[in-house]
């Protein structure tokens, strides 16, 4: 049995134009720089509305609509506008590092 791999057959390969594609993410969906002191609210609406960006906005409005809307958000809010920036990451719990022992 031989270890080689065939080579490829690029006869059926076609091309196409970019720009008459088109695609999934406009400049639109790209993140804005928030300038030095804007509030929370004004950094989360410039994130991005693509990958790891919108996932964090789905998080929130999940838990926004189980925890009971608006209340919830502002509680966000002002839980981020206080928080002291770290310069480490906190001490895992005792529960998360026992677990892989």
């Amino acid at each position: 049995m031989s270890d080689r791999v065939p080579p490829f057959d690029f006869s059926q390969l076609t091309r196409e134009d970019l720009a008459a594609r088109g695609g999934k993410v406009t400049t639109a969906d790209f993140g804005k720089p928030s300038g030095g002191g804007s509030s929370f609210a004004d950094w989360f609406d410039r994130l991005p509305r693509i990958l790891a960006g919108q996932d964090l906005r789905e998080l929130v409005e999940a838990i926004v609509a189980a925890r009971g809307g608006q209340e919830m958000l502002r509680q966000l809010r002002t839980n981020a506008a206080k928080s002291p920036t770290r310069e480490k990451p906190p001490a895992e719990p005792a529960a998360l590092s026992s677990r892989d022992e």
